[in-house]
C-alpha cells in the first residue's frame, strides 16, 4: 500500500514538472547585487502563479527569446530608444511579444520599476502593505505584445510611517509594498529636523561650545530639541566641515546620503532671536542663512549633493534674499503661520531659487486616530486630486507622513502612489478594480463601506452608523465564500472592532478601557490593519495612568497572541448587539436658495431675549453664510478674538469671505474679501463696505475661542457640517429650522442639551458629559423655529444645516 502511495507521489511530482513551463532569464546579476534582487523578486512573484522552471542566464546569451533585464547604459544585444535615454534616472521601457520581453531601466532603480509595472500588466497587484491584499493572477500569459516607456512625475515619492509599526513582518511587509509601488525617488530627499542630530554626533565638540545653542545652554548639557545660534562663525565652519565628512562617508560607503543632508531646526518654534541673529534678517532668512552657506561652499566639489531644509512654521515663509541653486525646500501642507496659501508659497520659493517639495500629512495619530474620513489619506479623491495639482504645478518631490491602519488609509495609500508615478493615472477605474479584485462577488457592499468612510466627518464614530457598517460586513460574508475574500473581511472586521473599542474609551476614559484598546492593537501590530503602534504613544503615554506609557513592561502588553476568527467573531457580534440603530431620517441637499423665517412673529414668545452678543461665542473653524442686503457702510463684523490663555505669541485669526458655496467648499478660490485680527480679546468692528448686495460664504479661523456679531442690517446663520459641527462654549438662546413634513431628526451631543418646539414643548438632555447619540421626535404641529440650548459640540442630522442667534435675521432654505 505505501510502494503505491509512493508511486502515485512521484507520478504526481513528475507530471507537475512536466507541466512547469520553462522560462530562461537574461540579466547580469554576477556582481549586481540590486539586479540579483529584482530578479529573485521577479521570479517569486511569477512562482506563486503557477509552475515554472527559471535558467538565470547572462544578458549576453540573450536569443530573442524569454526575459531580458537590464540597465540601458550597458545594453548590448537590445538597444534602448532615444525616448527612453532622455526620460530620467527612473525611467523604464518594456517591449513585449509573443516571444519575450524585454525591461530597460536607466538604473537599477528603474529596472525595478519596470519589473513590477510588468508584473502589473500580468495581473498582480500590491494593494496594501499585507500579503492577504496581493492579488496573484492564477497561470498568465507572461509574453504579450505591449510596448511603453514610462517615468515618474515626481524624482521623490515617499510615503512612511511617522511611529513606525513595532513589528518586524510589517516592517518587512512595508518595505515590498514600497517597491512594488514604485515609491522612491533619485534624490534621496532628506529635509526633515537635523540640529539636534548634529549636536548629538558630535557631542563632545559642541559640549565645549554651549555658545553655539540658543539660548546658550547649561555648562555640559545638550538641550532637548536643541536650537542653534548661526550668528557664530565657528559654528558655520563646524556645520560645513560636519557636511563634508557625511558626503565623503557616503561615497566611501557607496549610499545614498550625499545626495541631500539636511540642515532643518529641530522641531518647534524658537528660532534663534539674539541681536546678533536678528541682524541676519527674517526668522526664515536666520534659518536659512546657515543653509545657504552650507550649501554655497559645498556646492563646487560636490555638485550632485543638495542640502535639504523643511518650509515650516514661524520660517515657512520665504526669506527675503534668494537661496543658492543647490538647496532643497520641503514645504509643509500643514502648520502655515504665513499669510500664503500653499500654491503661493511654491511659486514664491521657487522664485528665490529653491528646489522645490511638499511635506504633506497623510495621517497622525494624534490627529486621526485611525477614525475612517479624519485623516487626510483616508479621503482618497481628496488626496489624489492635491497630489495631481501639485505635479502639475511642476513640484518634484512629494512626501506623506503616514502611520499603520492599512483597512482605513489602505486605498488611499494606494492611489496616492500611483498618482505620484503618472499623473494622469485613472484613480477612478483602479478605485472600481480594487473592489472588484479584492471582493468579488461582495463588491457592491464593500464599495458602499468606502464611500462611506471617505465622506465621514465625525470625530467619534456615531452607534448607528457602526451598525450599519458591521451590517455591511455580514452581507459581504454572506455573498463572497473566497477564501482570499474571507481573509480581507476579517481585516475589515477587526478594524471595526477597534472602532467599537475607541468609542468606549472615548466616552469613559477608564484604565480597563484603555488596556483593552492598547492590548487589541497589540495583538493586531503584524497585520496593520489598525493602528496599534501609535495608539501607544498618543493614548498610553499621554493618559498619565500608571502603567499606560510605552515600554517593555507596559500593563496592555499581557497577551500577544494573534486575534483569531473565532475571538473576532464573537467581539463583533457583541458589538453589533451594544448599538443602537435609529429610524431613517430625510436626508438634506445643498441648499442654493436662502431666505429669513417666514411669519416670525408667530415666534414672539419663543425668540424673547435672544440675539444678545454673549450668545456669540465660538471655537475654532466656523463657516458662516451671510446676506448684504444694500451695499454701505452699516455693514460690518464686530469681532473679538484671540482668547487665548497665553497671548506672548499671537497666531493671527483668518476672516475670509467668498460667493456663497452651498457645498461650503471654498478651496482654490480667492475671497471677495479677507481680514487678519492679529490682537488677542480686543473688540474690532471690521467694515464690510466695499460687499456688493448678495450672499456670501464666511470662514473664520482662530487658534482659540472668538467672539463675532453681524450688523443688523447683515442677515446671517452659522452653517455646521459633519467636518464642522457647532462649537461653542454655550448658547443660551439659538435657533434651528425643522421644515414642514420632517418626522424626526437626529443630535449628536457630547453634553447637555435643551430645545423648546414651536408648541411649547420642552425637550431636554441631562448634562451626560459623554458622547450621545439621540434621535427627536417631531410631533405635530411643531414644524418650523425651535429655541435650542446647547454647549461644546453639537451637530444635527435631518435639517437643513442653519444655527442662528437671531430668529429675526437667520437664514434658511428658501421654501
Amino acid at each position: 500500500m505505501l510502494k503505491i502511495i509512493f508511486n502515485i507521489s512521484l507520478f504526481l511530482s513528475i507530471a507537475s514538472a512536466a507541466s512547469a513551463q520553462n522560462v530562461s532569464i537574461y540579466a547580469d546579476v554576477n556582481g549586481n547585487d540590486s539586479l540579483q534582487k529584482l530578479v529573485t523578486i521577479l521570479t517569486g512573484q511569477l512562482k506563486k502563479s503557477g509552475s515554472f522552471n527559471f535558467n538565470i542566464q547572462p544578458a549576453s546569451s540573450y536569443p530573442g527569446k524569454g526575459i531580458y533585464l537590464s540597465t540601458a547604459s550597458i545594453s548590448r544585444l537590445v538597444k534602448p530608444s532615444a525616448k527612453l535615454l532622455n526620460a530620467g534616472v527612473e525611467a523604464f521601457s518594456i517591449d513585449g511579444n509573443d516571444q519575450t520581453v524585454q525591461i530597460l531601466g536607466n538604473s537599477n532603480m528603474a529596472v525595478g520599476h519596470g519589473i513590477f509595472s510588468y508584473l502589473d500588466f500580468l495581473g498582480y497587484r500590491y494593494y496594501f502593505a499585507n500579503s492577504d491584499w496581493h492579488i496573484i493572477p492564477s497561470r498568465p500569459v507572461l509574453f504579450k505584445k505591449w510596448n511603453i516607456v514610462s517615468s515618474p512625475v515626481f524624482y521623490h515619492r515617499r510615503i512612511w510611517y511617522g511611529y513606525g509599526t513595532g513589528s518586524k513582518r510589517a516592517d518587512d511587509d512595508y518595505n515590498f509594498w514600497v517597491l512594488a509601488n514604485r515609491l522612491g525617488g533619485t534624490i534621496n530627499a532628506s529635509f526633515g529636523h537635523a540640529y539636534e542630530d548634529i549636536a548629538l554626533r558630535n557631542k563632545d565638540v559642541f559640549l565645549q561650545h554651549p555658545e553655539w545653542f540658543y539660548p546658550a545652554a547649561p555648562k555640559g548639557v545638550i538641550p532637548d530639541g536643541a536650537k542653534f545660534d548661526m550668528s557664530h562663525e565657528d559654528l558655520v565652519q563646524f556645520v560645513t566641515r560636519d557636511v563634508e565628512k557625511r558626503i565623503e562617508n557616503s561615497l566611501r560607503n557607496k549610499t545614498n546620503e550625499y545626495k541631500m543632508i539636511s540642515l532643518a531646526p529641530s522641531d518647534g518654534p524658537g528660532t534663534c532671536n539674539s541681536p546678533a541673529c536678528q541682524k541676519l534678517g527674517t526668522v526664515t532668512d536666520r534659518v536659512y542663512y546657515l543653509v545657504n552657506r552650507v550649501a554655497k561652499a559645498i556646492q563646487k566639489k560636490y555638485r550632485s549633493t543638495l542640502i535639504g531644509c523643511l518650509a515650516y512654521g514661524e520660517y515657512i515663509a520665504p526669506p527675503t534674499k534668494n537661496v543658492e541653486p543647490n538647496v532643497f525646500v520641503g514645504i509643509t501642507m500643514a502648520f502655515n503661520t504665513s499669510k500664503y496659501s500653499t500654491e503661493q508659497l511654491v511659486e514664491l520659493w521657487r522664485k528665490k531659487g529653491a528646489v522645490v517639495g511638499l511635506y504633506n500629512y497623510f495621517s497622525w495619530y494624534a490627529w486621526d486616530q485611525d477614525l475612517p474620513g479624519q485623516s487626510h489619506v483616508s479621503r482618497p479623491t481628496e488626496v489624489v486630486n492635491t497630489i495631481k495639482k501639485y505635479g502639475a504645478l511642476g513640484v518634484k518631490a512629494y512626501e506623506g507622513e503616514s502611520s499603520q491602519g492599512w483597512i482605513s488609509k489602505g486605498l488611499g495609500y494606494y492611489l496616492a502612489a500611483k498618482a505620484m508615478w503618472d499623473g494622469q493615472a485613472d484613480v477612478a477605474a483602479t478605485r472600481k478594480e480594487f473592489f472588484r479584485l479584492c471582493f468579488m462577488n461582495a463588491a457592491p457592499a464593500m464599495e458602499k463601506l468606502w464611500n462611506e468612510w471617505e465622506k465621514y466627518s465625525f470625530q467619534m464614530v456615531r452607534e448607528n452608523d457602526l451598525a450599519h457598517w458591521i451590517d455591511y460586513t455580514t452581507q459581504a460574508d454572506v455573498l463572497e465564500k473566497n477564501p482570499a475574500v474571507q481573509k480581507r473581511l476579517f481585516q475589515v472586521r477587526s478594524y471595526l472592532h477597534y472602532l467599537a473599542l475607541y468609542r468606549i474609551y472615548q466616552a469613559d476614559r477608564s484604565e480597563a478601557n484603555l488596556v483593552n484598546l492598547l492590548n487589541y492593537g497589540y495583538r493586531k501590530l503584524d497585520d496593520g490593519s489598525v493602528a496599534g503602534f501609535p495608539a501607544f504613544f498618543e493614548l498610553g503615554n499621554r493618559s498619565g495612568i500608571e502603567g499606560m506609557a510605552y515600554s517593555d513592561k507596559a500593563k496592555w502588553r499581557f497577551n500577544p497572541a494573534q486575534v483569531t476568527e473565532q475571538e473576532l467573531n464573537n467581539w463583533i457580534a457583541n458589538d453589533r448587539r451594544s448599538l443602537k440603530t435609529t429610524k431613517a431620517i430625510k436626508e438634506t441637499a445643498p441648499v442654493v436658495k436662502l431666505s429669513t423665517v417666514p411669519n416670525i412673529d408667530r415666534y414672539k414668545t419663543l425668540t424673547a431675549g435672544a440675539d444678545r452678543w454673549e450668545d456669540k461665542a465660538w471655537f475654532s473653524i466656523n463657516e458662516w453664510v451671510i446676506q448684504v442686503k444694500t451695499k454701505g457702510d452699516g455693514n460690518y463684523i464686530e469681532y473679538s478674538g484671540n482668547h487665548l490663555s497665553d497671548t506672548r505669541e499671537i497666531i493671527p485669526a483668518k476672516i475670509s469671505i467668498y460667493p456663497y458655496q452651498p457645498d461650503g467648499n471654498v478651496s482654490g478660490l480667492q475671497p471677495a474679501f479677507s481680514y487678519e485680527y492679529d490682537v488677542a480679546r480686543v473688540r474690532k468692528k471690521i467694515s464690510l463696505s466695499s460687499l456688493k448686495p448678495g450672499f456670501y460664504t464666511v470662514i473664520v479661523e482662530d487658534p482659540s475661542s472668538f467672539v463675532i456679531g453681524f450688523s443688523p442690517s447683515i442677515n446671517f446663520s452659522q452653517v455646521f457640517r459633519g467636518s464642522r459641527p457647532v462649537y461653542a462654549a454655550a448658547l443660551y438662546a439659538a435657533f434651528i429650522y425643522v421644515p414642514e413634513g420632517t418626522k424626526y431628526f437626529n443630535v449628536t451631543t457630547i453634553k447637555a442639551i435643551e430645545f423648546i418646539t414651536p408648541a411649547g414643548r420642552t425637550i431636554s438632555f441631562p448634562n451626560s458629559q459623554k458622547p450621545e447619540d439621540l434621535q427627536i421626535e417631531v410631533l405635530k404641529g411643531e414644524a418650523g423655529l425651535w429655541r435650542v440650548k446647547l454647549y461644546d459640540k453639537v451637530f444635527f442630522e435631518g435639517i437643513p444645516p442653519f444655527i442662528s442667534t437671531s430668529p429675526e435675521r437667520m437664514l434658511i432654505p428658501a421654501n
